[in-house]
């Protein structure tokens, strides 16, 4: 598992309390720009630091967007790396 600056800050905004995650409007171009951030959050769940609730996806233009994701919050080991790492 190898944490990004990216990574860092979203578990950041995770332990400080922020569990909505969605583009900045329902624009294509808004969705194609939250997907990186989608992207980083769902591996952060697949690396086992955080639990995800929902996570809702978008059809336009006939592309498959990440428009809504939200999480429960910090698992133990999510803590654990946050405690230590940064």
């Amino acid at each position: 598992m190898i944490l990004t600056e990216f990574h860092k800050e979203l578990l950041k905004r995770i332990k400080a309390g922020e569990k909505s995650f969605s583009p900045a409007g329902i624009a294509v171009h808004k969705l194609k720009a939250f997907q990186a951030e989608a992207e980083a959050i769902i591996e952060l769940e697949q690396f086992g630091l955080i639990a995800l609730k929902v996570i809702q996806h978008e059809n336009a233009s006939a592309e498959r967007f990440y428009e809504l994701i939200i999480v429960e919050g910090l698992t133990l080991s999510g803590r654990k790396v946050r405690g230590s790492r940064f």
